[in-house]
C-alpha cells in the first residue's frame, strides 16, 4: 500500500508500507526511521539525523589525465594521484550546497613534486584566497562551504596544504 503525503500543492514524497516495517514515518513524533532486519539504521527528526552504523563516502580517483577536474554534485572524497604531473581541482560554487563537505587527499604521495592546486569558483574564496595547493606528499584538506554567494570554503582539517 502506498500513501502520498503532500503539503499544499507540493508533493513531499511517497510512504511505502506493504506491511514492511523497514520504513516508518511517525507524524506524531515527527520522525522518519529506516530499518534493516529489525535494526534501526537511520533516523531523521526535527533536531537532526542519527546514523547507527558505518558511513561510506563516495570516492573519486583523479589523475593528471583528468586535470583540470571539476568537482561534481556526487563527489565527496577526491583521491588525487599527481605522479604523472600536477593536478588542478576546480571547486563548485559555495552556494550550490551550503555546508557541503569535500575532502581532497594526495593519494599518490607525489604532491611535493607535482602540486595539487585547488581553485575556487568565480569570486568564491578559500579562507581569503582564490587558490591553494596541497604541496606535501600525503597531504590533504577537508573543506566545508559557508553557502554564500560569493562565499568561502573553510578548511576543517589540513596537512601539507597552504
Amino acid at each position: 500500500m502506498a500513501y502520498k503525503y503532500s503539503k499544499g500543492s507540493r508533493m513531499l514524497g511517497d510512504i511505502i508500507d506493504e506491511d514492511d516495517p523497514d520504513t516508518q514515518i511517525d507524524f506524531s513524533a515527527n520522525e522518519i526511521a529506516l530499518e534493516t532486519d529489525g535494526n534501526e539504521m537511520f533516523v531523521v527528526t526535527a533536531s537532526g539525523c542519527q546514523i547507527k552504523g558505518g558511513v561510506s563516502y563516495k570516492l573519486t580517483s583523479v589523475t593528471n589525465s583528468e586535470s583540470p577536474y571539476t568537482v561534481v554534485m556526487t563527489d565527496h572524497v577526491l583521491l588525487v594521484n599527481s605522479s604523472g604531473g600536477a593536478v588542478t581541482i576546480n571547486l563548485p560554487p559555495t552556494n550550490e550546497i551550503p555546508g557541503r563537505e569535500l575532502i581532497i587527499k594526495d593519494a599518490g604521495s607525489s604532491a611535493a613534486s607535482n602540486n595539487i592546486t585547488i581553485n575556487c569558483n568565480g569570486s568564491d574564496g578559500m579562507q581569503g584566497q582564490s587558490s591553494r595547493d596541497i604541496f606535501e606528499n600525503k597531504g590533504f584538506v577537508q573543506l566545508i562551504s559557508n553557502g554564500g554567494s560569493p562565499g568561502q570554503w573553510f578548511w576543517v582539517a589540513k596537512n601539507g596544504f597552504n
